[in-house]
């Protein structure tokens, strides 16, 4: 058998042909059936209802999470300022305790209160 007789319709291994040369090329069994018979969409992958299922848990509880973890980023950086204004600084300077605890860097004047 050649390439040209895979495509003609009349070779009873042709089926058989397709599905090797997909295992082959780690394909579904019927993607090239698929495209020789004109419905190459069938082709696309399917997300199975479990798998949309997990991922819609895991967005619920990720979202939540990752908002805890802005608060308390946000928590650091402010007691970060106050260490910094209690130990004499007066200002966040840019450096390790503005920017390791998720400051911007930027320098404060005046009270660290917000």
């Amino acid at each position: 058998m050649t390439i040209r007789h895979i495509g003609e319709s009349d070779n009873r291994r042709t089926k058989s042909t397709l599905v090797a040369i997909s295992a082959v090329l780690e394909w579904r069994y019927d993607h090239l059936t698929n495209i020789l018979q004109g419905e190459p969409e069938k082709n696309l992958p399917v997300v199975s209802p479990l798998e949309q299922h997990l991922e819609d848990l895991l967005r619920a509880e990720f979202a939540p999470v990752k908002e805890e973890v802005a608060g308390v980023r946000d928590i650091i950086r402010d007691i970060a300022m106050k260490i910094d204004l209690i130990s004499g600084g007066g200002s966040v300077v840019d450096g390790a305790a503005g920017t390791a605890a998720g400051g911007d860097g930027v320098a404060v004047d005046g009270d660290a209160a917000r």
